[in-house]
Protein backbone atom coordinates (compact mmCIF):
# COMPACT_ATOMS: atom_id res chain seq x y z
CA UNK A 1 0.00 0.00 0.00
CA UNK A 2 2.94 2.33 0.57
CA UNK A 3 3.60 2.36 -3.18
CA UNK A 4 0.04 3.46 -3.93
CA UNK A 5 0.14 6.09 -1.22
CA UNK A 6 3.43 7.45 -2.60
CA UNK A 7 2.05 7.54 -6.14
CA UNK A 8 -1.09 9.35 -5.01
CA UNK A 9 0.96 11.92 -3.07
CA UNK A 10 3.03 12.54 -6.21
CA UNK A 11 -0.17 13.04 -8.23
CA UNK A 12 -1.45 15.49 -5.60
CA UNK A 13 1.77 17.54 -5.76
CA UNK A 14 1.67 17.59 -9.56
CA UNK A 15 -1.97 18.71 -9.61
CA UNK A 16 -1.23 21.44 -7.07
CA UNK A 17 1.60 22.74 -9.27
CA UNK A 18 -0.70 22.74 -12.28
CA UNK A 19 -3.46 24.58 -10.41
CA UNK A 20 -0.98 27.21 -9.19
CA UNK A 21 0.24 27.73 -12.76
CA UNK A 22 -3.32 28.03 -14.11
CA UNK A 23 -4.17 30.62 -11.44
CA UNK A 24 -1.43 32.81 -12.89
CA UNK A 25 -2.99 32.70 -16.37
CA UNK A 26 -5.48 35.20 -17.63
CA UNK A 27 -9.01 33.84 -18.08
CA UNK A 28 -8.67 34.53 -21.81
CA UNK A 29 -5.55 32.37 -22.09
CA UNK A 30 -7.10 29.62 -19.96
CA UNK A 31 -9.99 29.13 -22.40
CA UNK A 32 -8.09 29.92 -25.62
CA UNK A 33 -7.94 27.01 -28.08
CA UNK A 34 -4.36 25.93 -28.75
CA UNK A 35 -3.46 24.49 -32.13
CA UNK A 36 -0.71 22.21 -30.80
CA UNK A 37 -3.14 20.77 -28.23
CA UNK A 38 -5.49 19.64 -31.00
CA UNK A 39 -7.55 22.84 -31.01
CA UNK A 40 -8.68 22.45 -27.39
CA UNK A 41 -8.11 24.79 -24.46
CA UNK A 42 -6.33 24.19 -21.19
CA UNK A 43 -9.71 24.42 -19.45
CA UNK A 44 -11.02 21.64 -21.72
CA UNK A 45 -8.04 19.47 -20.86
CA UNK A 46 -8.64 20.18 -17.17
CA UNK A 47 -12.23 19.02 -17.51
CA UNK A 48 -11.11 15.89 -19.34
CA UNK A 49 -8.59 14.99 -16.63
CA UNK A 50 -11.16 15.60 -13.88
CA UNK A 51 -13.61 13.37 -15.74
CA UNK A 52 -11.04 10.55 -15.70
CA UNK A 53 -11.40 10.39 -11.90
CA UNK A 54 -15.07 9.48 -12.14
CA UNK A 55 -15.89 5.84 -11.63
Amino acid sequence: MDVFKGQYEMIQRTRESLFRFCESMSPTDYVKEIETFGEVSISSLHAHVADCYRV
